[in-house]
């Protein structure tokens, strides 16, 4: 099982018209939207986020409530190793692996009492197994941090409404970002063709992380994951 990176984001809706509102970015430029809509981003004390993409042969999906730098609960799927729940809080970190992953183990040897282990999150320790490494899911400042670092290439677009909000488009050759229309802008989405696709919503009302049930809950090592 190879380990799913975070890359970056999904396309927003249909479109409809913006009318003549005043545009409060309209005086600033492509870079300084796109370095203000990064830090807007990062200062959220909540957000859903969802994307895919793909890597290593594999197409990949993820659907996540990212709770700031506390941690995050959500989904993981990969087309060959089926859907895991993860959820982290702080340092703690429990992964959910479907039954599609462990007949995959099993079919390459792998000792898997599924009886025990199905619908069970297993406790992980970080750099202890491969599936410790869906922890690094919840940290969003390796995207954001790169896109800060690009914001001086991306060009200014135009205004459009999606879903009621206003968003202005940035890109950077085939790659876009679309952000509020608002004078504290945050990223919407972000569509690089060929490689990935997120979308960013729920900013401060995303549903709380809290760690599984204990009874739901059991060590992963101890069979090997």
């Amino acid at each position: 099982m190879f380990r799913f990176p975070l890359l970056a984001v999904a396309v927003v809706g249909g479109v409809a018209a913006c009318g003549s509102a005043p545009d409060p970015l309209g005086n600033l430029s492509a870079s300084a939207i796109a370095s203000r809509a990064v830090a807007g981003t990062e200062a959220a004390s909540s957000m859903h986020v969802q994307g895919e993409g793909t890597s290593g042969g594999q197409t990949m999906s993820f659907d996540l409530n990212v709770a700031g730098s506390k941690g995050c609960s959500g989904t993981v799927t990969e087309s060959k190793a089926g859907t895991f729940k993860l959820v982290k809080l702080g340092t703690s970190l429990w992964v959910s692996p479907s039954d599609t992953f462990y007949r995959a183990e099993a079919a390459r040897g792998a000792v898997v009492p599924l009886a025990a282990l199905s619908g069970k999150y297993l406790r992980e320790t970080p750099g202890k197994s491969a599936l410790a490494s869906f922890g690094s899911m919840c940290q969003l400042n390796p995207l954001l941090t790169a896109l800060a670092s690009e914001a001086a290439k991306f060009t200014k677009g135009t205004v459009s409404v999606t879903g009621g909000v206003r968003t202005l488009r940035l890109s950077r050759g085939s790659t876009v970002m679309d952000v509020t229309d608002a004078a504290s802008p945050r990223v919407v989405s972000i569509d690089a063709p060929g490689a990935a696709r997120y979308s960013f919503s729920g900013y401060g009302s995303a549903a709380p992380v809290s760690a599984p049930p204990a009874r739901a809950v059991t060590d992963g090592s101890r069979f090997g994951f």
